[in-house]
């Protein structure tokens, strides 16, 4: 339903920057792999943008993803650009813009991330930093550029940008900043640690989950998009908290190998 607000109710080709799981060595991948498989659900056609090599790591295939987005562009049918951000960000945006290289997305494309901003927080890569140049590298706007925040735990619930940039929650679901000492419930302009609401977990415990993440509430019922409700953004990991998102324990690892 979510992802149906954001693309449409009509399937799309989606270009996933990360290894073909069904090809990736064993324990490459890891949690992702259940985020890819969900936002598959609205993909009418799917294929991988990167390839595990036999270093843990991942390359870009030789062909470049010109070739991959060749026949969606000839036709001219938007797609959906999916990765991590950490993932999208190091393995693809950096090195075409080291080689000066663009690819030209279909008009009407998105692109959509989710996870790892720690790594890029500690090399003063902001969100907006990110957005333009993603943009810049895949030729699309930064307002289609969206981010996707959302917990493993609560597969389902995700809370992506809205065209003012801060995240909502979807109908099913709700979130709560608390102040990091009290725990009580922050006010609009003050930063908290995320808490994530949910009614679809329905086999563990797991409908309220007290992130190790922090956001500023930036309001309620008046966001400049129009949608009602609270709003808010992520800002940051809690300073000294264990790294065990799906995208920073792959940036983890590799920073350790």
């Amino acid at each position: 339903a979510v992802l149906q607000a954001v693309f449409g109710v009509r399937r799309r080709p989606f270009l996933v920057l990360d290894a073909d799981p069904r090809q990736a060595p064993a324990g490459t991948l890891g949690a992702r792999v259940a985020a890819i498989r969900g936002f598959l659900n609205s993909a009418c056609d799917v294929r991988y943008g990167l390839i595990a090599n036999d270093r843990g790591g991942l390359d870009l295939p030789a062909g470049g993803l010109e070739a991959l987005c060749a026949g969606w562009a000839a036709a001219d049918t938007p797609v959906v650009v999916f990765g991590f951000t950490f993932v999208l960000y190091k393995h693809v945006i950096e090195p075409l813009r080291a080689a000066k290289c663009r690819v030209l997305l279909p008009p009407g494309s998105h692109v959509a991330h989710i996870g790892g901003w720690k790594k890029l927080a500690a090399e003063a890569v902001t969100k907006e930093t990110f957005s333009r140049r993603t943009g810049a590298v895949l030729g699309c706007p930064t307002q289609a550029i969206l981010d996707f925040y959302g917990m493993i735990e609560q597969v389902g619930t995700v809370f992506v940008d809205c065209p003012a940039m801060n995240k909502h929650a979807p109908a099913f679901a709700d979130v709560l900043l608390r102040a990091p000492h009290s725990l009580a419930a922050a006010q609009p302009g003050e930063e908290g640690i995320i808490e994530v609401l949910s009614v679809l977990p329905t086999s563990y415990p797991g409908q309220a989950i007290l992130t190790e993440d922090q956001g500023r509430l930036l309001g309620v019922d008046d966001c400049p998009c129009g949608r009602r409700g609270l709003y808010f953004r992520f800002t940051s990991r809690v300073e000294r908290a264990e790294l065990r998102g799906c995208g920073d324990t792959f940036a983890q690892r590799r920073a350790a190998s």
